[in-house]
């Protein structure tokens, strides 16, 4: 019996030795049925085959040629926010950085109610602060806005000025669709209005503060 067994394990090792050999020709020699490509055939990427057996390289396509183009015309330029210079007048009265915005709205755009409407806003909320207070706040709700107005409402009543139900509802109509239109619609630019009246505003505070710490000076404790 271990006469048998040494003997097959013999034959095993003969035929994984053959195998072993075959696998490594064929990882050394092409076996695709054909004869090997000579040096004029090698690199050509496709074949094909003659009636007597000979190997012809066939055509290889030059690329397509690829037009580029230079464009002489100026590039596009994103519109850029442009606020009007603040008055100096303004500059030492403000009390909000929205009071340094333009008193006035384009309104050419909005329909003749609200246009209608406008006209009241201005004449009526002009008396107690600047109209570029309400142009240039950061609310829109008309929830708030309606909250304003009664205040202002009742501001005016102290002052001996009393607003009619009328005036309300044409400042309450204006200010919620010029929010809208202009706050919500034109989010970006209106935000980038109100940043740089906000740099303007802590820039003149800083300058009063300087002119301030000017007119009286710190004591040096002597």
């Amino acid at each position: 019996m271990l006469i048998v067994m040494m003997k097959a394990m013999k034959d095993f090792r003969a035929a994984a030795l053959v195998v072993l050999l075959v696998l490594t020709a064929c990882a050394t020699w092409r076996w695709s049925g054909s004869p090997p490509r000579d040096e004029r055939t090698a690199n050509a990427p496709l074949a094909a085959r003659s009636a007597g057996g000979e190997l012809h390289p066939r055509p290889v396509e030059a690329p397509p040629e690829i037009e580029l183009r230079l464009s002489t015309a100026p590039a596009a330029v994103k519109p850029q926010v442009v606020v009007a210079p603040t008055p100096p007048e303004k500059l030492k009265t403000a009390v909000y950085p929205a009071d340094l915005g333009p008193e006035t709205v384009d309104v050419s755009g909005y329909p003749p109610r609200i246009r209608a409407d406008y006209q009241v806003y201005a004449r009526v909320c002009a008396k107690c602060h600047t109209l570029a207070r309400a142009n240039y706040s950061q609310h829109v709700e008309r929830a708030w806005w309606r909250l304003y107005i009664t205040r202002m409402r009742a501001r005016a009543a102290w002052k001996g000025s009393r607003l009619s139900r009328d005036e309300v509802r044409a400042i309450l109509n204006f200010l919620s669709h010029d929010s809208r239109a202009r706050k919500r619609e034109r989010r970006k630019e209106f935000e980038k209005t109100t940043a740089e009246l906000e740099r303007r505003f802590d820039a003149e505070m800083a300058l009063r503060l300087q002119r301030l710490q000017k007119g009286r000076p710190v004591l040096d404790g002597r």
